[in-house]
């Protein structure tokens, strides 16, 4: 009867150290979980910027006077200055201003460094936004990219 005095215990203590390792698992998959989750929310958001910018685009009514207004690179061009209109009263150029100045406050605020690019090559215009999304828990990051190219 002595020699099983201690084997309860030391099954409880074996019990413990697997919910603890299955338990660290758990929390893992967890943390992974979220942050996917994170860089599916960034990359909707992206296209969602994306589409907008498109549509602003497309809304303008002299597009053709108005084009070069509308490519642009972030990290080499300023932000436009406010036309001081608003949209019902602008023309094709001050639409764009406005366009592009409210497109990048808003849009480009939702991605962690975000930058974006339009180019035009002919009648098709590319944009690309690029931001950084963080890979794991030591603060890397990867750059990732949403593009789209539409005729207008």
């Amino acid at each position: 009867m002595r020699l099983n005095a201690g084997f309860s215990l030391i099954e409880v203590l074996v019990s413990l150290v697997i919910l603890s390792i299955g338990l660290l698992g758990v929390a893992a998959l967890q943390l992974n979980g979220l942050r996917y989750t994170q860089g599916a929310y960034q990359s909707s958001q992206a296209t969602v910027a994306l589409s907008d910018l498109v549509d602003r685009m497309r809304t303008n009514p002299d597009l053709e006077a108005a084009k070069s207004i509308y490519t642009f690179n972030t990290e080499e061009d300023t932000v436009p200055t406010d036309p001081g209109c608003n949209e019902a009263g602008c023309n094709a150029q001050e639409l764009a201003r406005l366009d592009v100045r409210q497109w990048r406050r808003v849009a480009l605020a939702r991605l962690a460094s975000g930058e974006a690019t339009v180019e035009l090559d002919g009648d098709v215009y590319t944009l690309t936004l690029t931001w950084h999304e963080a890979t794991d828990p030591d603060g890397d990051s990867e750059v990732r990219e949403a593009k789209t190219s539409v005729r207008l």
